[in-house]
């Protein structure tokens, strides 16, 4: 441009000086000269720079609709960048330099009065943290870690646990945060007291510390306090608290009033070694006057009667020296009660019991605790098995449970498992109750029973009738009577016993009847079923027994072959038989077969009739020849008249059947004609009924296929009842779960209106000791003001020398403002001998 004129170097380094550091960087991204456009690609978003003029400079942020214009030797912040237009170098050609900015943490640590401490003492402390940098802090943390003996309490603005301050969280560009807390001495200590920070920028770990305060705290006097393990306390178990204070100065008298040892509701006093420790409501006090050399020494024994008891015992002293003031010393101390289960047995090692078997299971309950009673228990158990679920109330003052369970067993026909639960609760003082679940396996085994067995024989020889005989054994340790009926499927026909009544020692296997099956061909497995039932320990049982047997054995012998001399149809059909042949060729062979059952049937009549006549001449010899009662003859004669006219009706069934055969062998001879026509009709319906099982072989194949879509949606339905069935078992577990949280929250009630009722009679002393720590903070309030006094005078000291030094500085930007235009004429006149120089 023509009127700008040359600027020299001293202006350059002068920008240098005047302008980067108002921007606060902390990383160079880059330090270049650009000329026309270029784009410059930033963590935060792509840029685009141009030069507008020779004394500005445009920059384009690409995504926005902004323009920001930098005049010469301006900074401008974009996100977490600053941009700085340092120089101009020409009209076409500007330097710009882009800072990352990062976060800076300052930390100051401050404590009112770090003179000596003593027991007792408590000074007030600040820390401030502050982020001088030009982007935020991430993952701030901020600790001051305490000595031993050195207490933090009244934090504010931060937290705070047994051995350190500490503050978390981001801080932004220019904030700031502090934290405020006193510091307690608790016993002696030597230490220097520094915050140490650390935190995150650009992705870098960073460390700021305070710089460090030295903080001691002396004893003027020997105290020492132990108590017991208190980890591992049962309910009740007596626990000790041992102290000595001893006053090691040598001219000084020590005046203790009071010292407290300080319990909750939780615990009790038992007793102590020292007579001048006198036990109040919740809390053990003691006033005492030690001369030079002088020790107070004793023992305190307390216990906690609470199955759940948990909490701290506070130890605290008020004294002072002569013409020193009152000074206060705490310490505290924690305590915790173990919890064991109640132990519940029963009377029975094996609860394994027959079937049918009655008693009485007896459920104890027995109690762990070495020094705590019961005062009673509650008791509920719940068996399917038992007559009725029961819950057992037990009087106060027992401490075993003795409850008799009865029990009817019912009839299993295999070994059966079952649970027997049982839940105690025991109830003690204070309204405290504790619970115990346990569950017992109880299995059921089947009794020793009547079994039945069956023998089948063909003792005729292949006439095609099968024997059967039923024996019965009896397993039982008593003798039982037993009453057995055979069954037989519809077309089995059967002659002989099939029904009787038997009375079976223990042990004893006896034949129960025998019975005659007449076979034919169109049985194939038949199944012969023997119900029985008896009396067995006041119960009425009923049993079965079934036995399938195979009948082709004892088929009768087949019948003559065929003769040789048959028809080439005839011949086909044999070679090649189809369902109808099959159906029409049974038919014969069941009327061959009947025809000969038949007449093997009416010789068996025959003979029977001949045994009957045989047993009616007995009956009449026993009836001349026994000296029976009247009324025996007459059972007798009412039996021989039954089996005369039994007797007359088989007769009677036998001469029909004689008539009745000529006809049948007639109708079976017409039978046989028909036959033949019918050979001739099945070959024409041979290839349809092919056709037929084609489409039935067809129909088959997608049977199958719905059969097995059926079972996959069988399976997805077992997997949703297994569902189900689990989110039922869930859904009972939150209801035990939340009938657990009432009777907790019971508890809490109780627990909490004792402990409002301590902290009502505790109030008074703690408004007392609250009182004394206001006047001693009054004091040290008195004493901050005077010491604040003299740094007032001290700072306004040091703003005198202030303003001297700033007079002077005023002086050097002066010179400075005049070598800066006398520079500027110089390199006016300069840029114009160059302009003029490139004219020519």
């Amino acid at each position: 441009m023509a009127n700008n004129p040359v600027k020299t170097v001293v202006i350059i380094v002068f920008f240098c000086l005047l302008f980067i550091p108002a921007a606060s960087p902390e990383n160079v991204v880059f330090n270049k000269t650009y000329s026309a456009q270029n784009t410059i690609t930033l963590d935060t978003g792509d840029y685009t720079l141009g030069v507008s003029s020779g004394n500005v400079t445009t920059i384009l942020i690409t995504g926005g609709n902004q323009s920001i214009i930098l005049d010469e030797g301006d900074c401008k912040r974009f996100g977490t960048e600053v941009l700085c237009h340092d120089e101009k170098i020409s009209d076409t050609q500007a330097r710009l330099v882009l800072y990352d900015l990062e976060a800076s943490l300052t930390v100051t640590l401050d404590v009112n009065d770090t003179a000596p401490m003593v027991i007792g003492d408590r000074r007030s402390a600040t820390i401030w943290i502050n982020n001088t940098g030009e982007r935020e802090a991430e993952d701030v943390v901020m600790r001051l870690t305490l000595p031993e003996n050195l207490t933090a309490e009244d934090v504010a603005h931060c937290d705070t646990n047994s051995t350190s301050v500490y503050w978390t969280g981001r801080l932004k560009s220019d904030a700031s945060d502090d934290c405020t807390f006193i510091l307690r001495a608790d016993g002696a200590f030597d230490a220097e007291l520094q915050a140490r920070t650390e935190y995150t920028t650009l992705g870098k770990r960073k460390t700021a510390n305070s710089s460090s305060t030295t903080l001691t705290a002396t004893v003027p006097i020997k105290f020492n306090i132990t108590i017991t393990d208190t980890a591992s306390l049962e309910p009740a178990e007596p626990f000790t608290i041992t102290f000595a204070i001893y006053n090691d100065e040598e001219d000084e008298n020590l005046t203790i009033d009071p010292f407290v040892i300080d319990y909750d509701y939780q615990v009790d006093f038992i007793s102590t070694t020292n007579n001048d420790v006198k036990d109040g409501s919740g809390e053990a006090t003691m006033t005492a006057l030690l001369n030079p050399n002088e020790t107070v020494e004793g023992v305190v024994k307390l216990a906690a009667p609470y199955i759940n008891a948990s909490g701290t015992i506070e130890m605290r002293m008020t004294y002072n020296f002569t013409d020193e003031g009152q000074r206060m010393f705490a310490k505290t101390f924690p305590y915790q009660t173990i919890r064991l289960p109640l132990a519940i047995g029963v009377s029975t090692p094996s609860l394994e019991f027959e079937a049918l078997s009655e008693g009485v299971i007896n459920v104890s309950v027995y109690n762990p605790y070495r020094y705590f009673t019961f005062k009673g228990y509650d008791a509920e158990i719940t068996w399917s098995r038992a007559k009725q679920p029961i819950t057992v109330q037990v009087p106060y003052g027992q401490t075993r449970l003795l409850a008799a369970i009865p029990y009817d067993m019912p009839d299993v026909q295999r070994r059966q498992r079952e649970e027997l639960a049982v839940t105690v609760t025991g109830r003690a003082e204070h309204a405290q109750t504790t619970t115990a679940t346990q569950t017992f396996p109880v299995t059921i085994t089947p009794i020793k029973d009547v079994t039945i067995e069956k023998t089948t024989s063909d003792q005729r020889g292949g006439d095609g009738v099968l024997t059967v005989d039923v024996y019965a054994t009896n397993n039982h340790h008593q003798a039982v009577t037993a009453k057995f009926v055979e069954s037989f499927p519809d077309g089995v026909f059967a002659r002989g016993t099939t029904e009787a009544t038997k009375k079976l020692q223990p042990g004893e296997r006896v034949l129960i009847y025998s019975y005659d099956v007449v076979v034919t061909e169109q049985q194939a497995t038949v199944d012969f079923t023997t119900d029985y039932d008896y009396g067995y320990r006041g119960r009425f049982l009923t049993r079965n027994h079934t036995l399938s047997v195979d009948l082709s054995p004892y088929l009768p012998q087949p019948l003559p072959p065929a003769p040789a001399n048959q028809t080439a149809a005839e011949a086909t059909t044999t070679q090649s038989p189809s369902l109808l042949h099959v159906i029409i060729a049974a038919g014969i062979l069941f009327l061959i077969v009947l025809i000969r059952v038949l007449w093997q049937w009416l010789r068996h009549l025959h003979t029977f009739k001949l045994k009957h006549k045989s047993i009616l001449n007995q009956y009449q010899k026993l009836i001349d020849e026994s000296s029976l009662t009247r009324k025996r003859k007459q059972e007798l004669h009412y039996q021989q008249d039954y089996l005369r006219k039994k007797l007359d009706i088989l007769e009677a069934h036998i001469k029909g059947y004689e008539h009745h055969l000529p006809e049948e062998l007639a109708k079976l001879h017409k039978q046989e004609k028909k036959a033949e026509h019918v050979r001739q009709e099945v070959h024409g319906r041979h290839e349809a009924l092919d056709k037929e099982m084609a489409k039935v072989d067809a129909y088959e194949k997608e049977l199958l296929a719905f059969l097995k879509r059926v079972q996959g949606r069988e399976r997805h339905l077992d997997e949703d009842k297994q569902l189900l069935a689990k989110d039922a078992g869930a859904l009972r577990e939150e209801q035990t779960a939340l009938s657990e949280a009432l009777t907790n929250t019971y508890k809490q009630q109780q627990l909490l209106a004792d402990r409002i009722k301590h902290f009502k009679t505790r109030h008074t002393t703690h408004v007392h000791d609250k009182m004394s720590l206001l006047a001693q903070r009054k004091k040290r309030a008195l004493d901050y003001h005077k010491q604040l006094d003299k740094e007032e005078e001290l700072i306004k000291e040091e703003f005198k020398r202030l303003e001297h030094d700033l007079k002077a500085s005023e002086q050097d930007l002066e010179r400075a403002e005049k070598l800066y235009k006398e520079s500027s004429t110089e390199l006016q006149q300069g840029e114009l001998h160059d302009y003029e120089a490139n004219r020519h």
